[in-house]
């Protein structure tokens, strides 16, 4: 037959296709679907030899074709301008045909050869379970063509089966991809020898819409109809691949001893970003009612930055805190109206969210947290939510962490603090240096910003500087008073100088009685505070305040801690003050008198009575215990103290004594006993008689006496001082004496020594035990042994040399 275009040979025609040993019959057609060229393997393929088709349509000639697989390919391939593959039976010839086209300028070229019916010898029951198969199941052939596919090809590359049989297998892979596997394939058929095991074989694969998937394939070979083919189950793995890399890039983050906390949390809203698919990342911390956005990865322009704060219940996270779980919402305008018209959504257009609580020593303190500003088209997976959730534990443990080394490097440099300041007062300088020297340890410090010492101002009711280090005239930017009716007595301070009791705020931005100074605040940038009383013996010197700016300071051991620098530095200054008055030449004597000191009882004191107070000894806590003598009516009166004056707690003891009747009472907080003690001086004697109270003192020569008459007048309305010299100190002769080693006869051993002597230890028979004595004491009976024995052996040995020199 004279079919052919050209000169009707091959030569000048389209080149032929070889596949193997086989030569594929080739055609040509134009852009009208005429046969411009036949060749002889066509016509004897097709059943054309006795036909004259040249400038025929195809569809005429081979009416089979039209509106099939082959014409809709024919189609493709000149719009994608890239050959396709077709599968095409033609009842005519009796024949299933494997096809290629190739797209041209004037047209298409095809190459056909005849292939056996796969769809005749596969047993149905065996391809019906392939199609229920959830997993792409596909046959090739030697040649790499594939001959069957299963619906789930749709699901996992985008490519209908019809699309797919006929195709070479390196449609479904990358180009390198395609040139290991047909290498494969030819060694495999070559020498019957697999490289590697068939199963789980995991390699990269590619859809129709030119998305790269990762796959994993388990082969089989075998033989239909005596040809040989291979059969793989694939399965799209990328999902899972995904969760590994994102699992193991998490890890390698962690695990990196070169980033801190804060990079590690940072790369890891990155790593977890990616993985939930949001554009938005963000890790918060709760300030009280303030959300802070702690680290951030947001698109440039959602205006929103690190370190910006705002409303707690503006945003999707408060739910996270109050419930303490994690929230997950696909979709916020249909799953939770309520939560979508907040104002942080709106302004940011959030549509959905993933948040987990961060917990730190049992509390919520902020979230880990996702959004973005479209709805899920796929809702959050399960892993993604436990993956969100893991790494939210993980960071609050490192937060936990790291607030537990911080806490033990703080209370490392704060026991070397403790050390310095007690090596400092050993030596006891002055007051002014003790302060300042303990400001500068804690300034210089690592974990505390600056320290400053303040004392109450008795006219003014406010707290005065008197040392600071690591700032700058700090009380000059803040007013704190110690008034109680003045809400800035409210703060820390104003309670540690009412207290005697170390004051602490945790997180000074969010305490309601910080709200005074929160200027302060930030300005400075400290987070916690401390106020810690300098006290002794009931006495509070000052106030000395610290400050950090870690969240969460002065708790556990460090609390401890700074408390015993305020009792060390306290101890000190009494010790100065108390030095003071037993070394100086001279001290000032002053007596009150207080007219009618007993109009504030309730009840009517008795008349005609004798009281006298012989001796009062501090106690710790702002108490003290009083020793005195009186008549029948005078320990009435004292009864009628302790039930009608709020500083007379309660009537010990009263006994007959070699001095009449005498008596101990516990006074807390006594006004004017604790004045005594803060201007370090010495209580003398006091008398009442008739509701006159007069009060005997000594106190340090450089002491401001006007001072101490405004605070017994704000006590007792009707003051007056009665005298005012100043005399030699009027301690006993043989504490006096030079041959008493005052070093060895210390202030506590004085006290241990009045209070037996008072309390009519020293009587016979005695009016009290060394229990009852340790107990006044507030201390243990086998310490009141060690400091009698100490002060006894301290007088009686200046007694007895006195003996044998005379």
């Amino acid at each position: 037959m004279d079919s052919r275009g050209g000169d009707g040979g091959n030569d000048t025609g389209p080149p032929t296709v070889v596949h193997g040993r086989i030569t594929d019959a080739v055609f040509a057609l134009d852009p009208d679907w005429q046969f411009t060229y036949v060749d002889d393997a066509t016509a004897a393929a097709f059943d054309l030899e006795d036909r004259n088709v040249i400038g025929r349509s195809i569809w005429v000639v081979l009416p089979e074709l039209a509106g099939a697989g082959f014409q809709d390919r024919c189609l493709e391939a000149i719009e994608r301008e890239q050959p396709v593959r077709v599968e095409q039976s033609l009842t005519a010839a009796g024949e299933r045909f494997a096809m290629r086209i190739y797209p041209g300028d004037d047209g298409v070229t095809v190459c056909a050869r005849e292939i056996a019916d796969d769809r005749e010898f596969t047993p149905e029951p065996q391809w019906t379970v392939a199609e229920t198969v959830t997993d792409a199941v596909v046959t090739i052939d030697a040649d790499s063509t594939i001959r069957r596919a299963n619906s789930a090809t749709m699901d996992v590359f985008g490519y209908a089966p019809s699309e797919l049989v006929g195709e070479s297998i390196g449609l479904l892979m990358p180009d390198e991809q395609e040139q290991r596997h047909q290498a494969a394939v030819d060694r495999y058929l070559d020498t019957g020898e697999r490289t590697m095991e068939w199963r789980g074989i995991e390699f990269p694969g590619v859809r129709k819409d030119g998305e790269r998937v990762d796959l994993s394939v388990s082969l089989a070979a075998h033989t239909t109809t005596g040809e040989q083919r291979f059969t793989g189950v694939i399965r799209d793995v990328t999902e899972r691949k995904r969760r590994e890399r994102a699992l193991r890039r998490a890890t390698e983050i962690i695990t990196d001893a070169d980033r801190d906390l804060d990079e590690k949390t940072e790369a890891l809203l990155d790593v977890v970003r990616e993985a939930v698919g949001t554009d938005f990342a963000t890790v918060s911390r709760i300030d009280g009612d303030e959300y802070r956005f702690d680290t951030v990865i947001v698109p440039s322009d959602a205006g929103v930055s690190q370190g910006d704060t705002v409303p707690l219940e503006a945003t999707n996270c408060e739910r996270v805190v109050e419930s303490g779980e994690t929230l997950a919402v696909d979709d916020l305008r249909l799953e939770a109206p309520e939560l979508a018209e907040r104002t942080g959504n709106v302004e940011l257009g959030t549509r959905c969210y993933l948040g987990a609580p961060v917990t730190v020593d049992g509390d919520v303190t902020g979230t880990f947290c996702f959004y973005d500003t479209d709805p899920r088209n796929d809702p959050f997976t399960d892993w993604q939510v436990a993956f969100v959730e893991h790494l939210a534990v993980w960071i609050g443990a490192e937060l936990e962490r790291r607030r537990y080394v911080e806490r033990l490097a703080a209370l490392d440099e704060l026991n070397r603090v403790v050390q310095t300041v007690a090596d400092v007062a050993v030596s006891q300088p002055t007051r002014a240096e003790i302060e300042r020297r303990t400001c500068e340890a804690i300034a210089a410090t690592d974990s505390y910003m600056f320290a400053w010492i303040g004392e109450a101002d008795p006219g003014s009711q406010t707290v005065e500087s008197r040392a600071e280090a690591g700032v700058e005239n700090y009380s000059d930017d803040v007013t704190i008073s110690v008034d109680p009716d003045d809400s800035e007595a409210e703060g820390p301070t104003g309670w540690a100088f009412r207290t005697g009791e170390v004051q602490t705020v945790h997180n000074v931005a969010t305490d309601p009685e910080y709200g005074p100074w929160q200027d302060s605040v930030d300005r400075h940038g400290y987070r916690s505070s401390a106020a810690i009383p300098i006290a002794h013996e009931g006495t509070v010197y000052g106030v000395l305040n610290v400050y950090t700016d870690r969240l969460d300071a002065f708790t556990g051991e460090e609390y401890d801690v700074v408390g015993l620098l305020g009792k060390i530095v306290g101890h000190a200054i009494a010790a100065i003050d108390r030095r003071q008055v037993l070394l100086a030449d001279a001290v000032v004597d002053l007596e009150f008198r207080v007219s009618d000191a007993l109009d504030e009882l309730d009840a009517e004191p008795p008349s005609g009575y004798e009281l006298r107070i012989d001796a009062v000894v501090p106690r710790e806590g702002g108490e003290y215990i009083v020793f005195g003598t009186g008549d029948c009516d005078g320990i009435d009166l004292v009864g009628a103290l302790v039930d009608h004056h709020p500083s007379w707690v309660e009537l010990l003891d009263v006994r007959e004594s070699e001095r009449g009747a005498s008596f101990e009472a516990l006074l807390a907080s006594p006004p004017l006993l604790s004045a005594i003690g803060a201007a370090g001086g010495r209580f003398v004697e006091a008398t009442v008689t008739d509701g006159d109270l007069h009060v005997r003192m000594q106190l340090p020569h450089d002491v401001d006496v006007h001072e101490l008459l405004d605070t017994v007048r704000e006590q007792y309305g009707d003051a007056t001082l009665v005298s005012k010299q100043e005399v030699s100190t009027t301690q006993p002769k043989a504490l006096s004496d030079d041959d008493v080693a005052l070093e060895e006869l210390t202030d506590r051993r004085v006290e241990v020594l009045r209070t037996a002597y008072h309390a009519g230890y020293f009587e016979w028979p005695r009016g009290t035990s060394g229990e009852g004595v340790a107990e006044l004491l507030d201390i243990s009976p086998p310490t009141f042994s060690q400091h009698l024995r100490a002060a006894e052996r301290s007088v009686f040995g200046t007694l007895f040399e006195e003996s044998a020199n005379d």
